[in-house]
């Protein structure tokens, strides 16, 4: 409870908030310029999904806490929400229950997800063990093909890669 108090909490809190708010909003855009949704079904969209993304954060938040999860699974948990997240919205923008188009929030749901995905792997996830992302090879790198396994080991503090040629793993 203490770390919820916390304003590192409400920082990291607001920052998902907005972004998941953004990554709802940006599918909507395209069919509100062309009069299809009204821009208050786009501000609704985001605003709700912003809540729910607060609301989400208060089942833990992982680097508040301290926590660190591997990189795969960190953007696996946050394209997994956004998605959640984005569906429930846009499901909350209907007037009646009977009145949703399932086929459009399941479109722009998949929509935010990919954009969730594509933030998580151009940013930097904070919660995210540095080790376990994807290590860019230099240029200069050879790739010798060989009937042996290769085996790359990667320094993440110096960003030194080495490679190992064993016979067993």
């Amino acid at each position: 409870m203490t770390k919820i108090l916390s304003a590192s909490w409400w920082k990291a809190a607001a920052i998902r908030a907005l972004r998941t708010a953004l990554v709802v909003a940006v599918p909507y855009v395209p069919i509100s310029f062309l009069g299809d949704v009204s821009y208050i079904t786009l501000a609704s969209a985001a605003a709700l999904a912003g809540i729910l993304s607060l609301f989400t954060s208060f089942a833990g938040i992982a680097e508040v806490e301290g926590e660190v999860q591997p990189w795969y699974f960190a953007i696996l948990s946050r394209v997994v929400k956004t998605v959640a997240q984005a569906a429930v919205a846009g499901v909350g923008t209907a007037v009646l229950f009977s009145g949703v188009d399932w086929a459009s929030i399941g479109s722009m749901a998949l929509t935010a997800g990919f954009g969730s995905l594509l933030l998580a792997v151009i940013g930097q996830l904070p919660e995210a063990d540095k080790a376990t992302a994807v290590v860019t090879l230099p240029a200069d790198l050879m790739i010798v093909n060989t009937s042996e396994p290769v085996v790359l080991v990667a320094d993440v503090e110096d960003s030194s890669v080495e490679a190992e040629q064993s016979g067993k793993y």
